[in-house]
Protein backbone atom coordinates (compact mmCIF):
# COMPACT_ATOMS: atom_id res chain seq x y z
CA UNK A 1 0.00 0.00 0.00
CA UNK A 2 2.96 2.26 0.85
CA UNK A 3 4.27 1.79 -2.80
CA UNK A 4 0.85 2.85 -4.28
CA UNK A 5 0.95 6.06 -1.91
CA UNK A 6 4.46 7.17 -3.44
CA UNK A 7 3.21 6.32 -7.27
CA UNK A 8 0.13 8.67 -6.66
CA UNK A 9 2.32 11.44 -4.99
CA UNK A 10 4.91 11.33 -7.64
CA UNK A 11 2.09 12.03 -10.13
CA UNK A 12 0.12 14.49 -9.06
CA UNK A 13 3.45 16.22 -8.08
CA UNK A 14 4.79 15.51 -11.66
CA UNK A 15 1.36 16.54 -13.08
CA UNK A 16 1.76 19.94 -10.61
CA UNK A 17 5.04 20.77 -11.74
CA UNK A 18 4.14 20.16 -15.76
CA UNK A 19 0.97 22.92 -14.77
CA UNK A 20 3.08 25.20 -13.43
CA UNK A 21 5.40 25.67 -16.06
CA UNK A 22 3.14 26.04 -18.56
CA UNK A 23 2.78 29.39 -20.41
CA UNK A 24 0.46 32.10 -19.37
CA UNK A 25 -2.61 32.03 -21.94
CA UNK A 26 -5.54 34.14 -21.92
CA UNK A 27 -8.80 32.43 -20.16
CA UNK A 28 -11.50 31.63 -22.86
CA UNK A 29 -14.93 31.60 -22.02
CA UNK A 30 -16.56 29.29 -19.04
CA UNK A 31 -18.67 26.57 -21.08
CA UNK A 32 -22.36 27.93 -21.40
CA UNK A 33 -23.97 24.27 -19.63
CA UNK A 34 -22.69 21.54 -17.58
CA UNK A 35 -21.35 18.82 -20.02
CA UNK A 36 -20.72 21.10 -23.10
CA UNK A 37 -17.57 20.02 -25.26
CA UNK A 38 -15.76 22.66 -25.60
CA UNK A 39 -14.15 23.55 -28.95
CA UNK A 40 -10.14 23.98 -27.65
CA UNK A 41 -7.17 24.10 -30.87
CA UNK A 42 -6.46 23.52 -33.50
CA UNK A 43 -5.99 19.94 -35.38
CA UNK A 44 -2.72 19.36 -37.04
CA UNK A 45 -3.29 17.00 -39.93
CA UNK A 46 0.08 14.45 -41.10
CA UNK A 47 1.89 16.26 -43.71
CA UNK A 48 1.56 15.16 -47.44
CA UNK A 49 5.21 15.21 -48.31
CA UNK A 50 7.64 12.38 -48.34
CA UNK A 51 8.81 11.23 -45.06
CA UNK A 52 10.86 8.32 -43.43
CA UNK A 53 8.93 5.25 -42.88
CA UNK A 54 11.25 4.06 -40.10
CA UNK A 55 9.55 7.16 -39.16
CA UNK A 56 7.09 6.79 -36.06
CA UNK A 57 2.98 7.72 -37.33
CA UNK A 58 2.48 11.12 -36.57
CA UNK A 59 -0.02 11.29 -33.70
CA UNK A 60 -3.58 11.75 -34.10
CA UNK A 61 -5.80 14.00 -32.52
CA UNK A 62 -2.88 16.75 -31.95
CA UNK A 63 -3.95 19.89 -31.47
CA UNK A 64 -1.91 23.27 -31.36
CA UNK A 65 -2.92 26.62 -29.66
CA UNK A 66 -5.15 25.29 -27.03
CA UNK A 67 -6.11 27.48 -24.16
CA UNK A 68 -6.97 26.40 -20.59
CA UNK A 69 -10.39 25.61 -19.67
CA UNK A 70 -11.80 26.51 -16.02
CA UNK A 71 -14.77 24.78 -14.55
CA UNK A 72 -15.78 26.01 -10.38
CA UNK A 73 -17.70 22.00 -10.11
CA UNK A 74 -16.33 19.26 -12.20
CA UNK A 75 -14.35 17.86 -15.36
CA UNK A 76 -13.90 15.45 -17.44
CA UNK A 77 -11.01 14.34 -19.83
CA UNK A 78 -10.65 11.30 -21.59
CA UNK A 79 -9.02 10.35 -25.10
CA UNK A 80 -12.56 10.08 -27.07
CA UNK A 81 -15.29 12.39 -26.87
CA UNK A 82 -18.64 9.88 -26.22
CA UNK A 83 -16.66 8.75 -23.00
CA UNK A 84 -16.12 12.44 -21.53
CA UNK A 85 -19.89 13.11 -22.24
CA UNK A 86 -21.05 9.58 -20.65
CA UNK A 87 -18.76 10.39 -17.68
CA UNK A 88 -19.86 14.49 -17.17
CA UNK A 89 -23.49 13.24 -17.13
CA UNK A 90 -22.94 10.69 -14.48
CA UNK A 91 -21.18 13.91 -12.64
CA UNK A 92 -24.24 16.17 -13.46
CA UNK A 93 -26.53 13.65 -12.12
CA UNK A 94 -24.99 13.75 -8.60
CA UNK A 95 -22.77 10.70 -9.18
CA UNK A 96 -19.68 10.05 -7.88
CA UNK A 97 -15.97 10.35 -9.12
CA UNK A 98 -15.94 6.67 -8.84
CA UNK A 99 -19.12 6.58 -10.71
CA UNK A 100 -17.99 8.49 -13.55
CA UNK A 101 -14.83 6.58 -13.99
CA UNK A 102 -16.06 3.50 -14.25
CA UNK A 103 -18.55 4.41 -17.15
CA UNK A 104 -15.86 6.47 -19.05
CA UNK A 105 -13.75 2.88 -18.59
CA UNK A 106 -16.66 1.33 -19.90
CA UNK A 107 -17.64 3.61 -23.06
CA UNK A 108 -13.64 3.73 -23.90
CA UNK A 109 -13.58 -0.21 -23.73
CA UNK A 110 -16.36 0.30 -26.69
CA UNK A 111 -15.13 2.71 -28.43
CA UNK A 112 -11.01 2.30 -28.16
CA UNK A 113 -10.80 -1.54 -27.35
CA UNK A 114 -7.35 -1.54 -28.40
CA UNK A 115 -6.70 0.50 -26.04
CA UNK A 116 -9.23 0.41 -22.98
CA UNK A 117 -10.53 -2.91 -22.98
CA UNK A 118 -9.34 -6.46 -21.31
CA UNK A 119 -5.30 -6.79 -22.35
CA UNK A 120 -4.74 -2.55 -23.39
CA UNK A 121 -3.68 -0.08 -21.50
CA UNK A 122 -5.50 1.50 -18.68
CA UNK A 123 -4.22 3.72 -16.15
CA UNK A 124 -6.21 6.80 -13.40
CA UNK A 125 -5.88 8.92 -10.74
CA UNK A 126 -8.19 9.00 -7.92
CA UNK A 127 -7.79 10.92 -4.79
CA UNK A 128 -10.47 10.44 -1.42
CA UNK A 129 -10.56 13.78 0.24
CA UNK A 130 -12.61 12.59 2.89
CA UNK A 131 -10.41 9.87 3.73
CA UNK A 132 -7.18 11.62 2.31
CA UNK A 133 -5.61 8.61 0.49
Amino acid sequence: MQATRRITVALLGLTLVVAGCSAEQETPAAPSGPCDIVANGTPVAKSDGAEDQSAPETATGYRSDMTAVHTQRYAVATANPLATQAACEVLRDGGTAADALVTAQAVLGLVEPQSSGLGGGGFLLYYDAAAGT
